[in-house]
Formats: C-alpha cells, sequence, structure tokens
C-alpha cells in the first residue's frame, strides 16, 4: 500500500496491509501469527522450547513485531520479525557551561545515531532504532538535582558527603513517570545524566539490572555531563555503545583500569575495552576502496579474528570464557633498549629497557588476564534473559495461555488473547484515570508472576550466566546492597 504522498518528495514511504484469516486454523506456536502467515513472513512456526515466538531472537515476540498491539504500533516504529532489532528511548537533562546551555547527548544526537546505527547494522546485521525524546531539567553539582541513581538502594551517604538521596534522579523510582510506559520490555531506557551513584564520581556510564524480574539490564546511565564541555560527540557514542555492550553480556575483557583485573589491553580493538571508549578503537581495515572494502568504523565491538589480525598468536580457544577462537601476544616483550614509555609503539610501557604489553603475555598455561582478544560481535547476546529461563519455567509447556514476554522477562501481555485483543482494550482508554489503571493491571500481573521466589531463581541464574560469560564481580559488576550494577 503507498503510504502519503506517494508521487511526491514528501513521500512517507509504504504501509503493510497484513490479513490473517487463518489464526484459528493453525498457529502451531501459540504467537497469534498463523502457520499460513508465518510461512509468507519467514518466520518460525514449530515451537522448540518457546523460541519460535520469537525467530530472530532479539527477545521481542513475532506477533509484536509484525502487528504490534494495542500498546505499540511496532512495525511503525521500524521492527521486524526476521531480523534483529534494537530499541532505545534516550531522555536527557542539561546545564549551563560558559554561559550556554549544554544538552547532554541531544546537543550530539545526529552524530550518535549515524554512527551506531551504522556500526550495528554493518558488523552484527542489528537494526538499531534510537529516539531522543524528553528533557528532563537541569542537573549539575549546584542543581537540586546533580546525579542519577539505578534504584535506591546504590545509595550510600558516606560517599556523598553533604549531598542526600534526594539530589538524586532515581530511575527505579521515575521510570513509571519518564519512561514511555508502553515500551516497557521493548525498549532500553537511557538517562543522560551529569554524574552517577555519588558525589565527585567521573565515571562515564552504568548499566542497570531490571529489579522487576531480577536479571537483565534494561535502564542506562550515561553520565558524562560532568565532563569538559558536558561531553564530546565522540565520549556520547563509545560510552552509549560500551553500556549497550553489558546489556549484550560483554565484559571489560580483563581490562580493569585501576581495578584489580590489571591495565588495559593494547590488542583488544573494542569501546568495551577502556582504552578505546571515548576515542574509538583502532581499524582493522584502514583504507576504503569502494565498494567491496570499507574501512572500518572506530565505533564498535571487536570484530578481531586470524585473518585481520594475522600479528597475533590465534593458536588459543577460550583463554577468554566462552568466546571462542583467541587471539593473543604470544610474548611479552622485544627490546629496544626504551628509556621511557614514549619510545615504545602507542599502548605499550617501557620496563627495564623493553617495550611490553602492560598486560600478560600468553604461554602455555593461558590465562583470562593475558593479553587477548576476539570477535565479539560473534557471541553477542541481546537476548540474555531468554536464553537463561526467564521466557518459562523449565517444567511448563508454552501453550495459549502463557503470558508473553519482551526484554528482561518483562511481560508485555498477560497470554496470547490478552495481546491480540490489546488494540480493542486500549481504544477504550480515554482518561489518565482508566489509563493508570490499565497500566496497574499490567503491574499486577508482573507482581503475579514475578513471586519473590521466582525472582530469586532468576537472579541466581543470571549470576551464574554472568561467570559464564567471563564476567569477574568487581571488574565488570558490582554488587550494591544488593543490587547489580554494571560500568
Amino acid at each position: 500500500m503507498g503510504g502519503a504522498h506517494t508521487s511526491t518528495p514528501d513521500t512517507e514511504g509504504n504501509a503493510r496491509l497484513i490479513v490473517d484469516p487463518y489464526t484459528n486454523f493453525g498457529d502451531s506456536d501459540f504467537d497469534g501469527l498463523s502457520d499460513a502467515l508465518e510461512s509468507v513472513l519467514g518466520t518460525a512456526s514449530i515451537m522448540l522450547n518457546g523460541s519460535a515466538r520469537d525467530t530472530d531472537g532479539d527477545g521481542l515476540n513475532d506477533y509484536l513485531e509484525t502487528v504490534g498491539s494495542g500498546d505499540i504500533e511496532l512495525p511503525w516504529e521500524g521492527s521486524s520479525p526476521t531480523q534483529k532489532d534494537v530499541f532505545v528511548e534516550v531522555d536527557y537533562f542539561g546545564r549551563t557551561i560558559g554561559g550556554n546551555f549544554v544538552n547532554f547527548f541531544k546537543d550530539h544526537e545526529t552524530y550518535i545515531k549515524n554512527q551506531l546505527t551504522s556500526s550495528f547494522d554493518r558488523y552484527g546485521d542489528i537494526r538499531l532504532h534510537i529516539d531522543v525524546d524528553d528533557y528532563l531539567g537541569e542537573m549539575s553539582d549546584t542543581a537540586n538535582i546533580r546525579g542519577a541513581l539505578c534504584a535506591a538502594g546504590d545509595f550510600i551517604q558516606s560517599d556523598n558527603l553533604n549531598w542526600t538521596i534526594n539530589n538524586f534522579y532515581n530511575l527505579e523510582n521515575k521510570k513509571s513517570v519518564d519512561f514511555t510506559s508502553y515500551r516497557d520490555g521493548i525498549y532500553y531506557w537511557v538517562v543522560a545524566a551529569n554524574r552517577h551513584t555519588k558525589k565527585g564520581n567521573t565515571s562515564s556510564g552504568l548499566s542497570c539490572v531490571n529489579l522487576s524480574t531480577g536479571a537483565g539490564s534494561d535502564k542506562l546511565i550515561i553520565s558524562l555531563g560532568n565532563w569538559s564541555g558536558g561531553g564530546s560527540q565522540e565520549q556520547y557514542t563509545g560510552t552509549t555503545m560500551h553500556e549497550l555492550g553489558h546489556a549484550f553480556m560483554l565484559t571489560h575483557n580483563g581490562n580493569g583500569n585501576d581495578n584489580y583485573a590489571g591495565p588495559n589491553s593494547i590488542i583488544h580493538r573494542s569501546v568495551m575495552n577502556y582504552r578505546y571508549q571515548t576515542s574509538g578503537a583502532p581499524k582493522n581495515i584502514e583504507i576504503s576502496f569502494p565498494p567491496y572494502i570499507i574501512a572500518d568504523s572506530i565505533w564498535r565491538y571487536s570484530t578481531d579474528n586470524s585473518s585481520n589480525r594475522q600479528e597475533l598468536d590465534w593458536s588459543y580457544t577460550n583463554v577468554i570464557p566462552n568466546t571462542g577462537e583467541n587471539g593473543c601476544i604470544p610474548v611479552p616483550y622485544y627490546y629496544n633498549n626504551c628509556l621511557t614509555n614514549d619510545n615504545c609503539n602507542q599502548g605499550y610501557v617501557c620496563v627495564y629497557g623493553r617495550c611490553g604489553s602492560p598486560k600478560y603475555a600468553c604461554g602455555i598455561n593461558a590465562q583470562p588476564t593475558c593479553d587477548c582478544t576476539f570477535d565479539e560481535w560473534a557471541v553477542l547476546d541481546i537476548n540474555s534473559v531468554g536464553t537463561i529461563g526467564a521466557r518459562s519455567d523449565e517444567n511448563r509447556s508454552i501453550d495459549e495461555n502463557s503470558p508473553i514476554f519482551g526484554l528482561n522477562g518483562v511481560i508485555v501481555a498477560e497470554n496470547l488473547d490478552d495481546l491480540m485483543n490489546s488494540g480493542a482494550k486500549h481504544t477504550k482508554i480515554t482518561t489518565e484515570a482508566e489509563k493508570a489503571e490499565y497500566l496497574s493491571r499490567k503491574q499486577e500481573v508482573m507482581n503475579n508472576y514475578y513471586t519473590p521466589e521466582r525472582k530469586a531463581d532468576l537472579r541466581e541464574k543470571y549470576l551464574k550466566y554472568l561467570k559464564q560469560k567471563g564476567f569477574v564481580e568487581g571488574d565488570d559488576y558490582k554488587i550494591i546492597n544488593g543490587n547489580i550494577v554494571f560500568e
């Protein structure tokens, strides 16, 4: 179907009309789409541990990505049931710097979107959708609101002399107010802030675990507002990708800045490496020869492999847990009678006349602390909670009465009937009171499903999964008063 103004430069593109008369005659995977329609769409219709409800494995139900619901017309926002989609809502604060008002993140919106959507599409075949939405107010060290918290439990008074919890924007409390409610379980929420967690903190960002389910990262704080000029476009681009990487189960790969994990790798070319997070990673492909060879983006997770990093030793496997083929520094140093670090290649350090990696070289008994790299796009996991079992109890079969899950185990519909008839229900909501009742009912469904016992079980599974993926407590994540956070 043609969109508005089809023959003019103002065309809005093409609309998609979907008529599915066969839903009652065959829906093997209970996702609301008939087997006949799924054959046309190319989606899965055979139930296999619940995965057929999400053919492309992005954590979003096939019906939602094909038809949408009464809450959200997701296809209108760009979804596809056969290609991974990641949706992000950004709300932002700002402050006055040098007489000019600076909007965190928003002032660099075009650059960030262009760089990140291109990188995700090129390297991960993932369609990234970023909606820069609402201005939330002033945030600075002298304003009433000075920083952001994942949740109230993250506030420690001894770290915040002369500041109180009321000086922080609490994402867990404010989510129902400032985050677009119908996007819960579908969009990640990014808040661009001045600082996070404590007074004087210059950390660039934080990824917060979903407290409703006990697992999965659904809220991100980008805290560059206190940096020079309120943060540059490069710093926002790299930090946003870095924090999303934690939500997609990427670690720092043993790069710990001043933490016990040690210095930062000189060979791990990724924004997950603190060395390159805010400046961009060195390119493996330096020069473009269109149309077949295009130079690398500096804003990427590692694409390192034995073809593009032949100077490394690729005989190692899983030195970095569950990452497959690893390329490592074969020897720790080379002799050149250096006097200072300036006499060495960038990133190398001078020790007793030898230039070498600040991390360990890998020998026969390689350890995760040695200097290695790998292809991060190959292990990117954008549906980690679905992987570890948030979608259903292990002994429970999937049927039309099962909840419909979104990202991080959030229930987007009580059951299949609720999802398919949500449009008729939603259009009857005309007052704020009715909307509040509707949202209250959705929260009640979440509370009934995620009992304290189920949340505790899921949290335990999640922590085990983090360890399996190579996450190290104290380096890749911290537990503050029971809350899991990633920096």
